[in-house]
């Protein structure tokens, strides 16, 4: 199985693509998978989705849910020696625009 982050990158890529060949008829149906995708990604990134114009891109989506966990951890340091000892002054976080 695809990481959530993975599907969903994918299918936004796809999305356009899959619009203009596929007939009216099929291209209106809903994707019940990405929803179930875009669930199961909403869960540990506790955020909206991605702008419409990065979803394409696997790594806008595993920002999210990095950004999530790193301020989860830093939330629950109790003090500066937790900080510095857990090695989460290393992370880099480089925000997805």
């Amino acid at each position: 199985m695809l990481a959530p982050s993975a599907f969903l990158a994918s299918a936004a890529s796809a999305f356009q693509l899959q619009q203009s060949i596929l007939p009216d008829s099929i291209s209106s149906l809903e994707d019940g998978s990405l929803e179930s995708f875009e669930a199961l990604w909403a869960s540990p990134s506790n955020s909206a989705k991605p702008a419409a114009e990065v979803q394409h891109i696997q790594k806008s989506w595993d920002g999210l849910v990095a950004a999530n966990h790193r301020a989860f951890f830093l939330a629950r340091a109790v003090s500066d020696v937790d900080f510095f000892c857990s090695g989460l002054s290393n992370l880099r976080y480089h925000k997805v625009h």
